[in-house]
Order: structure tokens, then sequence, then C-alpha cells
């Protein structure tokens, strides 16, 4: 484990996962499209890091992670898809 004397010399977290209900949508990669095609409409580098689906019994949840390294991006991410 590190620890940092200040925060501002910790490393940034900016992976981000979105969620989305499976009943809404076809399946995973039409979600993962649909998100992607959002963030180029809007300019927003990404750095991809995964997608995939989450299954328990109330159902199938579908899930989406990117890493935004600029702030208001994220921000602007989170509030589009959470």
């Amino acid at each position: 484990m590190a620890y940092y004397v200040d925060d501002l010399q910790r490393p940034a977290d900016t992976d981000r996962t979105v969620y989305r209900d499976g009943s809404k949508y076809d399946n995973a990669d039409f979600f993962m499209n649909q998100v992607c095609d959002w963030l180029k409409e809007h300019n927003i580098d990404y750095i991809w890091r995964g997608h995939g689906t989450r299954t328990n019994s109330v159902g199938t949840m579908l899930h989406v992670t990117v890493s935004i390294p600029d702030e208001k991006s994220a921000l602007l991410f989170l509030l589009r898809w959470s």
C-alpha cells in the first residue's frame, strides 16, 4: 500500500463505469457502441477499459468502463449515463 504526503501527489483515478438494465438493449455490444458513439459525438478523449454483463437473481446488467482524464468531461459522461 502506498502512502502520500500530499493528496496532490496521488495519481488520479480516472476510470468511470456506467451500468444499464440489460433488458432494454439487444446485447452488450449495442450498449457499448451507444456509449462510444456518444463520447465521439461530444469529442471526449477516453481510454477504453472494457465492457460486459453481470447477471444475478434480479436480471442482467450491462456495464462499460472508460478512463476519462479530463474532470469536466468525466462529469458530463457520468451525468449522461447515470
